[in-house]
């Protein structure tokens, strides 16, 4: 079975399986690190650049791709948090999600989620996504390359 074959299988059987998902997608792409973006550096360090803090403000968003992991950053309320950008229920964009206080709602099926935690709020999710660590430097945001731990 080749790679887009197990990703398939994977995507079918296993929808809550993003981590193994994002494992085959790394290594088709056989990416390392974030995109590249011009103008930006791509030297390795524990944060990736995400843009101006000032592009992301107050109910907005920004996605990226974290060592192969699309992740999303929101603003709510003028704090920023940032999590991996697939609900668990149906691998839908969170980023097309609604934000109300600290929770992101997946546009597809409803399920909720917790920008703090990950935490699944509502059904039909039943299982957490990752988040991640941000920060706001020199006015640049920047998001941790590997989850927060549990």
């Amino acid at each position: 079975m080749d790679t887009s074959e197990m990703e398939a299988h994977v995507r079918l059987h296993h929808p809550g399986g993003r981590a193994l998902r994002a494992a085959l997608q790394h290594k088709a792409t056989n990416e390392v690190g974030t995109e590249q973006v011009p103008g930006r550096s791509t030297a390795m360090s524990e944060w990736v650049d995400v843009g101006p803090v000032e592009e992301i403000g107050p109910g907005k968003r920004a996605t990226l791709r974290v060592e192969g992991v699309p992740v999303v950053v929101f603003n709510a309320g003028g704090e920023l948090f940032a999590l991996e950008d697939e609900c668990s229920h149906e691998s839908y964009p969170l980023s097309d999600g609604e934000i109300e206080g600290e929770v992101v709602t997946c546009a597809k099926h409803g399920a909720q989620f917790s920008l703090r935690t990950g935490e699944d709020l509502a059904p039909p999710a039943y299982e957490s996504v990752a988040t991640y660590p941000v920060r706001v430097r020199a006015g640049q945001v920047e998001v941790g390359r590997q989850p927060k731990a549990d």
